[in-house]
């Protein structure tokens, strides 16, 4: 039987192994190969972004607690001595 273990290593296969960032490729070599469908991609994109700007910005609305329309108490006294 055979005793060398080199070939058992757990890293043998790294150089085979392509990672995300190897394979991604940027947004301007997609406009660069097939403008039109970049354009489009790109027009959905920003209309998806955009919507889920408007929906978190009503989630922020919705939280917020409503503001009293009359001064508080402690504001009182404040507004009279800077009127006199």
């Amino acid at each position: 039987m055979d005793k060398d273990f080199e070939l058992s290593r757990r890293e043998r296969f790294d150089a085979l192994l392509m990672r995300k960032d190897d394979l991604a490729k940027s947004n301007g070599y997609y406009r660069r190969i097939s403008p039109t469908d970049a354009a489009e991609v790109d027009a959905k994109l920003a209309a998806a972004a955009e919507a889920a700007a408007k929906k978190k910005a009503a989630a922020v609305v919705a939280t917020k607690p409503a503001t009293p329309a009359t001064p508080s108490a402690s504001n009182e006294p404040a507004a009279s001595r800077a009127s006199s």
